[in-house]
């Protein structure tokens, strides 16, 4: 259009290299695109323990989220390290009833012995004591952790579920004025320029749906 709006005198000749610009940048980026499409198969095989050059075909629905999971921030008894902690101060407590059953008195044992073997249990018992406190506030702080990752975690998948929403909207929105636009493009009321734009919009409407729909499931 611009090439021959300046073949009749109706575009200054800036215009025709300002598009041409364009065009090569157009080329540049499905060059690079395909590249990056190439790598990222390419990684997939690698993950998947598959030959870097096998032919790989994606699917094009999205990953399905429940609609019905139930959110809960109060319970991390699922969680590993909840498990591990429980352990760690179980073990600390266990230590600290040995250490205390060498205190209790030994039939046969006389002397000053007895003074030195007491003095050092009691060593031992305090030692574990502290070990058992030091296990417990390293469990109350863990926990208050994971239970702000769980918080934080549900904060995630909320915002995300309301991001995929307004994606869905806005891609229906732009799919309506590309519609409007193509038919008022076809009785030449409007130009192929804008029509274009009308189609670019619906593209990066697409785009941040695609992406709204995998934060979504990797947030679920």
């Amino acid at each position: 259009n611009v090439e021959s709006a300046y073949k009749h005198g109706l575009k200054p000749q800036n215009d025709v290299l300002k598009v041409q610009v364009k065009l090569n940048e157009s080329e540049l980026n499905i060059r690079k695109a395909d590249n990056a499409l190439r790598l990222a198969t390419m990684n997939l095989c690698h993950y998947i323990g598959k030959p870097l050059t096998a032919d790989i075909r994606t699917a094009d629905t999205f990953p399905e989220v429940a609609q019905d999971i139930r959110l809960q921030t109060a319970d991390i008894s699922a969680r590993p390290e909840y498990a591990i902690l429980n352990q760690q101060v179980a073990i600390a407590k266990q230590q600290v009833k040995l250490n205390r059953s060498e205190l209790l008195p030994k039939i046969g044992v006389k002397g000053s012995y007895d003074y030195i073997h007491f003095g050092a249990n009691s060593n031992k018992v305090r030692a574990a004591k502290a070990k058992l406190e030091q296990a417990r506030l390293e469990q109350e702080n863990m926990n208050e952790q994971m239970l702000l990752e769980l918080a934080q975690s549900v904060n995630n998948l909320d915002e995300a579920r309301l991001e995929s929403t307004i994606a869905e909207r806005s891609l229906q929105q732009a799919e309506e004025n590309m519609r409007v636009s193509r038919s008022q493009y076809d009785v030449g009321l409007e130009t192929l320029s804008d029509h274009l734009e009308a189609q670019a919009l619906w593209q990066q409407a697409y785009e941040t749906k695609v992406d709204a729909c995998f934060r979504l499931y990797l947030n679920y």
